[in-house]
């Protein structure tokens, strides 16, 4: 039984979560499958091959990509500067019209004025909502994206035939504000996933990015960590960090090892001993053996750890991804419950409108299936920058109940 990690790509709130893990769980030969929202990933436990995975992900509206194969760190990497261009250009198109809304300003902006600014917000900024959300509906899906653009939508559309019509209160800033301040939660998330990343990228930087190759003719080259090949000869100078897992074969000398055990000293080395790379030696030179490198270095591996601990699901989670699963569903009924009740008590259609818009737009922030995992990911990220690494996720849970703490009589707590 294998457990692989792939990369998910078109989710963006907890309902996708469920379809793509119930896609996922309907393909034969796979035993479980988790999929995490925060880090785009999915791992899947089973005898099941990609392309069997690919398809039926891809039939649900989703794609599936397999990680780079030198990959140490699993999950999409999240790029904060496009969510932060477009969250400035919202913000600064809608600025306008909330003032206009603040009493005793005096700030009065023609109904024209108004459907200009708006619409490059909701159309342009907010494009996104309406993509996802159209590709969702046409595999039978809906999720936050669809109340998203149908509220957007749906209030800019009629604030222009309140125009038309004559109205002086127009609701074209309920349309920009809803995507501009979602705009502004989605470029918060991608900052706080990058950040997260960086503790891993942080990690796999204790191993230098090159290293004295000693070839067959007895000279010494430097070349970079990634060309080395298990059995070649490693030189490292005093100071410095051990370019890849090996064994030393000349030299005596002490070694740091403090990232690995977080134990402060030392520890001697000589011919025979084992060397982690990213360790760093003090005092002389030592020649080793390579054994493994790059993303099978002891160090690659526990960064891999931290990153599955991450991708992992936490008690709280499952329960916040049942709920999202019929969250959307039944705000949409609501809606159109509103939207009935309201045409029919007061024979009016634009009187009904708004109440139903305003049920889509206040059920719009997806904080539900996106807040536990985001936790657990910059929480997991935290810890690993200062050197403690947790299994997993529901670990990280239980930590919150612990009332007492042991540690082995090393010294490290009281001498280190």
């Amino acid at each position: 039984m294998s457990a692989e990690t792939y990369t998910v790509t078109g989710m963006t709130c907890a309902s996708c979560v469920r379809h793509v893990e119930k896609a996922l769980a309907g393909t034969a030969g796979v035993r479980s499958a988790a999929v995490n929202l925060a880090t785009a990933t999915a791992m899947v436990e089973g005898e099941v091959s990609f392309e069997a995975l690919a398809a039926q992900v891809e039939e649900a509206g989703y794609g599936l990509e397999r990680p780079a194969p030198d990959a140490t760190v699993a999950g999409a990497e999240d790029d904060p500067a496009p969510a932060r261009t477009r969250m400035i250009v919202a913000l600064v198109l809608t600025a306008p019209m909330l003032l206009a809304m603040v009493p005793g300003l005096g700030l009065h902006l023609p109904g024209w004025l108004q459907a200009a600014l708006s619409a490059p917000v909701v159309f342009w900024t907010g494009w996104g909502f309406f993509l996802r959300a159209g590709r969702q509906a046409r595999h039978g899906q809906a999720s936050m994206d669809t109340l998203i653009a149908l509220g957007s939508g749906v209030a800019w559309i009629f604030a222009v035939v309140e125009w038309l019509g004559g109205a002086h209160h127009l609701s074209f800033e309920t349309a920009a504000a809803l995507v501009a301040f979602l705009l502004t939660g989605k470029y918060l998330e991608s900052r706080a996933k990058s950040r997260a990343t960086d503790a891993l990228r942080e990690l796999l930087a204790l191993a230098p990015p090159t290293a004295l190759r000693l070839d067959a003719d007895g000279s010494v080259a430097e070349v970079p960590v990634a060309d080395l090949q298990p059995g070649d000869h490693v030189r490292v100078l005093p100071g410095h960090a051990v370019p890849a897992d090996g064994r030393v074969t000349v030299g005596q000398a002490e070694v740091d090892e403090s990232m690995l055990t977080g134990e402060p000293l030392p520890v001697p080395k000589g011919p025979g001993d084992g060397l982690v790379a990213g360790t760093v030696v003090h005092g002389s030179m030592l020649e080793l053996e390579v054994q493994a490198v790059g993303a099978q270095t002891q160090l690659a591996r526990m960064a891999q750890l931290v990153a599955q601990a991450q991708g992992s699901k936490a008690p709280a989670q499952d329960l916040a991804d049942r709920i999202s699963a019929v969250f959307v569903p039944a705000i949409l009924g609501l809606a159109v419950l509103t939207l009935a009740g309201w045409w029919i008590a007061t024979g009016s259609l634009a009187s009904a409108w708004r109440p139903a818009v305003t049920l889509l737009v206040i059920a719009c922030p997806c904080a539900l299936g996106l807040a536990t995992p985001v936790a657990v990911m910059v929480g997991l990220g935290a810890a690993a920058r200062k050197g403690v690494l947790v299994r997993d996720a529901a670990a990280l849970e239980a930590l919150g109940q612990a009332t007492d703490l042991a540690f082995d009589k090393t010294g490290t707590l009281t001498e280190g």
